[in-house]
Protein backbone atom coordinates (compact mmCIF):
# COMPACT_ATOMS: atom_id res chain seq x y z
CA UNK A 1 0.00 0.00 0.00
CA UNK A 2 2.41 2.70 -0.69
CA UNK A 3 2.73 4.71 -3.68
CA UNK A 4 5.67 6.08 -4.95
CA UNK A 5 5.99 9.99 -5.90
CA UNK A 6 8.32 13.13 -6.97
CA UNK A 7 7.11 16.38 -5.99
CA UNK A 8 9.27 19.57 -6.91
CA UNK A 9 8.95 22.09 -4.01
CA UNK A 10 11.17 25.13 -3.01
CA UNK A 11 12.96 24.78 -0.05
CA UNK A 12 13.90 21.03 -1.13
CA UNK A 13 13.16 19.00 1.14
CA UNK A 14 14.43 15.40 2.11
CA UNK A 15 13.24 12.51 4.50
CA UNK A 16 12.80 8.65 4.84
CA UNK A 17 9.49 7.09 5.69
CA UNK A 18 11.12 3.49 6.57
CA UNK A 19 8.35 1.70 6.58
CA UNK A 20 5.65 3.97 7.13
CA UNK A 21 3.53 4.40 3.75
CA UNK A 22 0.15 4.49 2.43
CA UNK A 23 -1.87 7.69 1.91
CA UNK A 24 -3.12 7.94 5.68
CA UNK A 25 0.05 9.10 7.01
CA UNK A 26 0.45 12.02 4.35
CA UNK A 27 -1.31 14.41 6.78
CA UNK A 28 1.33 13.51 9.46
CA UNK A 29 3.94 13.95 7.27
CA UNK A 30 3.05 17.12 6.03
CA UNK A 31 2.27 18.65 9.06
CA UNK A 32 6.10 17.55 10.53
CA UNK A 33 7.29 19.28 7.55
CA UNK A 34 5.59 22.25 7.70
CA UNK A 35 6.42 22.40 11.27
CA UNK A 36 10.10 22.11 10.96
CA UNK A 37 10.31 24.68 8.04
CA UNK A 38 8.60 27.78 10.27
CA UNK A 39 9.97 29.14 13.73
CA UNK A 40 6.12 28.64 15.21
CA UNK A 41 6.10 25.31 16.95
CA UNK A 42 2.65 23.87 15.94
CA UNK A 43 2.62 21.37 18.63
CA UNK A 44 3.94 23.59 21.74
CA UNK A 45 6.54 20.55 21.78
CA UNK A 46 4.30 17.84 22.53
CA UNK A 47 4.15 14.69 20.63
CA UNK A 48 0.67 14.11 18.25
CA UNK A 49 -0.63 11.22 16.22
CA UNK A 50 -3.06 11.52 13.88
CA UNK A 51 -4.31 9.97 10.66
CA UNK A 52 -5.23 11.66 7.06
CA UNK A 53 -4.77 12.03 3.41
CA UNK A 54 -3.61 15.03 2.08
CA UNK A 55 -3.51 16.17 -1.55
CA UNK A 56 -1.16 17.91 -3.62
CA UNK A 57 -3.68 21.23 -3.04
CA UNK A 58 -3.13 20.98 0.67
CA UNK A 59 -7.17 19.66 1.46
CA UNK A 60 -6.84 17.33 3.98
CA UNK A 61 -9.14 14.12 2.70
CA UNK A 62 -11.29 11.10 4.34
CA UNK A 63 -8.84 8.37 6.52
CA UNK A 64 -8.49 5.79 3.56
CA UNK A 65 -8.17 2.08 4.38
CA UNK A 66 -10.45 2.14 7.39
CA UNK A 67 -11.22 -1.16 6.87
CA UNK A 68 -7.84 -2.22 7.21
CA UNK A 69 -6.60 -0.34 10.33
CA UNK A 70 -6.55 -2.26 13.88
CA UNK A 71 -10.16 -1.32 16.36
CA UNK A 72 -8.54 1.14 18.77
CA UNK A 73 -11.14 0.86 21.33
Amino acid sequence: MVTDRSVSVKPKVHFKSGDIGGPSAGLMFSLKIYDELTKEDLTNGLQIAGTGEIDYDGNVMRIGGIDKKSDCS
